[in-house]
């Protein structure tokens, strides 16, 4: 099924066929979720392949404040509660941080299986 991935909504909707209808035998499902990506594949790339109105309608239509004014106007959760969500996301998410700068050091297979070198 074909869904739109910026809207949680619909998301949260056609995940729920798929797993009433695997759950009922049905089997698998393929889902098709359309999305944008803000961001390039790596860090500071200039995203010249993609034009620039449509990257900043994208970014006007960016689903994390949508579905955050869906939550307060159509579900009417408190603001002040999503700001605490926030909050306590961020301080986990940064002692995470925390503590994988802190533990031992991985070593990163980055020359791995690489097929060809090129100078950057």
């Amino acid at each position: 099924m074909r869904l739109d991935g910026n809207d949680a909504v619909a998301m949260w909707a056609g995940v729920g066929v798929a797993v009433n209808r695997a759950r009922n035998g049905g089997g698998p499902t393929l889902i098709d979720a359309l999305t944008y990506r803000f961001h390039g594949h790596i860090l500071g790339e200039d995203l010249a392949y993609q034009p620039a109105d449509e990257r900043n309608a994208a970014i006007a239509a960016d689903p994390v404040p949508a579905y955050r004014s869906r939550l307060i106007g159509q579900f009417g959760v408190n603001a002040i509660e999503l700001a605490d969500i926030d909050c306590r996301v961020a301080a986990e998410v940064e002692e995470a941080f925390t503590l994988a700068l802190a533990g031992p050091s991985r070593h990163l297979a980055l020359h791995t299986d690489v097929v060809a070198e090129v100078a950057v």
